[in-house]
């Protein structure tokens, strides 16, 4: 009579299954910034995008309009006579020619987030106060800045339009000359390195980079040291400030 035995179970070592946890991890590290880049480079490809439809609405208007670009309405964070104006300021002058603005709304930012209506104008402010844009505004995030350096300018009074940014990345629906756009995730016109959370590569918005539209109506990608060192050229439209960079008018210098 032949007596049967019994079969003995196999199973992993706790060894082993320390190693393929350790390889997972170890293929974990490698591949999540690889996800993260990639991740990355689609917002930016779908912000340049909607970039490119504010460049073609931006050459609308410029025809329309004497070949002058847009500007702003009134002044000091939304006072003065237009205070109350939905269509004073540039990105609402061109909204009719997009009749989008989820176009301001960048995918890798939400910077100037418009809260509230009041008197007529969806404002950032909850108070109701703020720089006044259209009602249906509301709740979309104004990441793509005017140049207010452009201030009742005409096509035909600029040297190299091709060159002159109009609209851009910035921590601000206005770049201030420029200095909004370097770390358009963080810093204001006046950021300082000691500021918190201060300069740092990883407050650029796109790969150490930004988004322009320039006056020509094109749209490209710009390392945000390159369009430090060249702020004049790049946003002051008659070339009369070649010589300001981002670190002449601050101070100091880019931080990691």
């Amino acid at each position: 009579m032949k007596v049967l035995k019994k079969s003995k179970k196999s199973g992993f070592t706790l060894i082993e299954l320390l190693v393929v946890i350790a390889i997972i991890a170890i293929l974990a590290a490698i591949l999540f910034p690889v996800f993260s880049r990639a991740r990355e480079k689609a917002r930016q490809t779908a912000c340049l995008s909607n970039m490119k439809q504010i460049g073609m609405a931006l050459m609308m208007y410029v025809q329309d309009w004497d070949e002058t670009f847009p500007f702003l309405g009134c002044w000091g964070c939304g006072s003065g006579p237009d205070a109350n104006n939905p269509f004073c300021t540039p990105q609402a002058k061109i909204y009719p020619y997009v009749k989008n603005p989820g176009v301001y709304d960048c995918p890798s930012a939400d910077m100037y987030k418009l809260v509230v209506v009041a008197n007529g104008c969806a404002r950032a402010d909850p108070s109701g106060w703020g720089w006044p844009f259209p009602p249906e505004f509301l709740g979309t995030s104004v990441d793509i800045g005017w140049n207010d350096q452009m201030y009742a300018c005409k096509l035909a009074s600029m040297p190299t339009p091709a060159e002159t940014a109009v609209f851009a990345d910035a921590s601000h629906a206005f770049t201030c000359g420029g200095t909004r756009v370097v770390y358009a995730n963080s810093c204001a016109a006046a950021c300082l390195p000691s500021w918190s959370p201060g300069r740092y590569r990883k407050y650029t918005r796109h790969s150490e980079g930004e988004n322009l539209v320039f006056a020509d109506g094109h749209v490209k990608w710009m390392n945000f040291l390159k369009i430090a060192d060249s702020c004049g050229k790049l946003f002051w439209p008659r070339r009369d400030h070649d010589d300001v960079t981002f670190w002449s008018k601050w101070g100091g210098g880019p931080a990691d």
